[in-house]
């Protein structure tokens, strides 16, 4: 009789890859993961648009119009504070440079910079067209944990697909509200 923990190993004790629900159920199995070759690249960690002036001028006014109607409204002082440390901290991070990661598809999970994402943490992938580029959105199977975005090279494109899709199951999704709102705004 086989131990569950050791059911699934692979060559090294590695554990096969599988797509998982949130149950941790396995779903399906690529049974020739041994030959998918890792994939390694090289990228901005998210795409610099590069801000004017105005852009900080429309932030802060943006930030003292909400805060003077909320505080109208409401008569809070410390609503006003937090929006208005919530602004500056956006234009702190509006401003900050994107940083150049290394990438990589391996068996046992997609890695980016020093951390490694499991297969089994993740539901699927999509693709996502930004002007000239595209990025992959990494589906979490948690429910409160934000998509991963990782953009690639497009001439490594169909590389890249071609070896995440043998690791996760490939889903057409749309950009919801907020990544709309910060594609708009050039965050």
């Amino acid at each position: 009789m086989q131990d569950e923990t050791t059911s699934n190993l692979g060559p090294a004790g590695a554990p096969e890859p599988s797509f998982y629900r949130e149950d941790d159920e396995p779903v399906a199995a690529n049974p020739d993961f041994a030959t998918v070759p890792e994939v390694h690249w090289t990228a901005s960690e998210y795409i610099d648009h590069q801000k004017s002036v105005l852009w900080y001028v429309v932030l802060a006014v943006a930030t003292i119009v909400v805060s003077g109607v909320i505080y109208l409204i409401g008569r809070d002082v410390l609503t006003v504070v937090a929006i208005v440390l919530v602004a500056i901290s956006f234009g702190f991070f509006a401003s900050r440079p994107p940083r150049t990661l290394d990438y990589a598809i391996e068996r046992r999970g997609i890695v980016i910079g020093d951390k490694l994402y499991p297969y089994s943490i993740l539901r699927t992938f999509s693709i996502q067209p930004e002007k000239g580029f595209s990025s992959l959105q990494l589906i979490p199977l948690k429910r409160f944990m934000p998509a991963i975005s990782v953009y690639y090279p497009p001439d490594q494109e169909e590389k890249i697909i071609n070896a995440l899709s043998n690791y996760l199951p490939h889903e057409e999704r749309k950009p919801d509200p907020i990544d709309r709102l910060m594609r708009h705004i050039r965050f």
